[in-house]
């Protein structure tokens, strides 16, 4: 397999690129057409004082990246397949020494749990949640609370959790590191996801899914509303009542808004 760098603000990765389909993420982060906003929330965001966690971190195109910023950075990737890439890019990367990567999903205890892909993984929408999947794994799950208070000590902490609808339950058990860290989360939501795992036009099947939505999205923005600050990533203002309205009207986010900062 070929090895290949990319610069990336500046910052270079070196990477395993095994297929054209790779070979384009990789060019599109380049040229800052990948996520563009996500790199400015890493540097304006992450400095040699923090502690990077990254929670869905797929093939590292930002771990990668944040850990050239930060003091040290953990990544979990809990899809094999895409854990697999993500080690041997990491591998690659000799002069990045302070990055540490698990083939973990994050939660609220040690636990194993199914990860689901309605293909055959690491494509980078592989889940906890899908119910219409082709191919599934049990994986390890570690206590993320525990996790994080074995690794900060007096350190500024930014989370960043794309887990593909799964941060519905993950953020409800957060709570406690969200309220004794006090991070800056960069918050990826999938709403759409959440509504998928009832399915059927049935009336109960609608009333089931209608309940679920609104339940879920209570707790979580009743979570997000002790934030001290919260904008889309693009640097956007946003209120959660119309953001709320929003995601219960259409059960969906729009790929470029489904971002946001928050500061706690």
């Amino acid at each position: 397999m070929a090895k290949s760098t990319f610069v990336i603000r500046g910052k270079s990765i070196n990477v395993i690129v095994n297929d054209s389909y790779f070979t384009e993420h990789w060019k599109s982060a380049e040229n800052g057409s990948f996520e563009p906003a996500t790199y400015d929330v890493f540097n304006e965001f992450i400095d040699k004082e923090t502690i990077y966690f990254d929670l869905g971190a797929y093939i590292g195109s930002t771990c990668l990246y944040a850990a050239q910023l930060a003091k040290s950075a953990f990544a979990f990737e809990p899809d094999p397949v895409a854990f697999e890439l993500l080690r041997e890019n990491c591998e690659a990367n000799e002069h990045i020494s302070n990055l540490f990567i698990y083939p973990f999903a994050a939660g609220a205890k040690e636990d194993m749990i199914n990860i689901m892909s309605r293909d055959s993984g690491g494509n980078s929408g592989s889940s906890l949640l899908l119910n219409d999947f082709k191919s599934s794994w049990q994986v390890p799950m570690i206590d993320i609370n525990q996790f994080v208070a074995e690794k900060v000590k007096q350190e500024k902490v930014f989370l960043k959790i794309d887990i593909e609808g799964y941060e519905y339950s993950l953020l409800k058990e957060l709570v406690p590191t969200l309220k004794k860290y006090k991070p800056t989360l960069f918050l990826a939501l999938h709403p759409q996801i959440l509504a998928n795992t009832i399915k059927g036009q049935t009336l109960k099947d609608k009333i089931a899914r209608r309940y679920k939505m609104v339940k879920e999205h209570f707790f979580l923005f009743a979570i997000l509303a002790t934030a001290k600050k919260i904008r889309q990533a693009d640097g956007s203002s946003v209120s959660l009542n119309t953001l709320l309205k929003q995601i219960l009207l259409k059960g969906s986010l729009d790929e470029k808004n489904k971002e946001f900062v928050l500061v706690f």
